[in-house]
């Protein structure tokens, strides 16, 4: 069984796909942040996360960043869901990290679950070799 790390500071959102995932056969793990994501990455060991950008305490793009400077969470495969438009630097960051990106406001829980499915069985993009920087007080954070 495939684990989903839920990554959305929507209560609502959090727990109408949460219950979704977990009829469609997941493992369902969630995170109201940024900061309890990065935590639970290490603990749950997910094969898939679900990503919002706008979060308190470490936005999505942040998470990504981190993710980026973890040797260990190298497979962790992420779909971007959110609302928010990525302009400049940010669409490039997404692009690079996520798997995929989807605009919330246009994904029902069957569009979601067609989408994991789908990077869950496709090959792995190539990323950089070069490991980013995450923000310098996410460890203090983590501790």
């Amino acid at each position: 069984m495939k684990r989903i790390l839920l990554v959305d500071d929507d209560p609502v959102i959090r727990l109408t796909y949460r219950n979704k995932l977990a009829d469609a056969g997941f493992e369902v793990d969630i995170a109201a942040d940024g900061l309890i994501a990065m935590k639970l990455l290490h603990s749950a060991k997910p094969d898939l996360m679900v990503l919002d950008v706008m979060m308190p305490k470490f936005s999505g793009l942040e998470v990504l960043k981190y993710i980026q400077s973890q040797e260990t969470l190298k497979d962790v495969r992420i779909i971007i869901l959110s609302n928010m438009q990525f302009g400049g630097e940010q669409r490039e960051a997404a692009a690079i990290e996520a798997d995929k990106t989807l605009t919330k406001s246009d994904c029902t829980p069957s569009v979601l679950i067609a989408v994991i499915n789908e990077v869950l069985t496709a090959p792995r993009k190539k990323t950089s070799s070069k490991p980013g920087r995450g923000p310098s007080d996410v460890k203090r954070g983590l501790s």
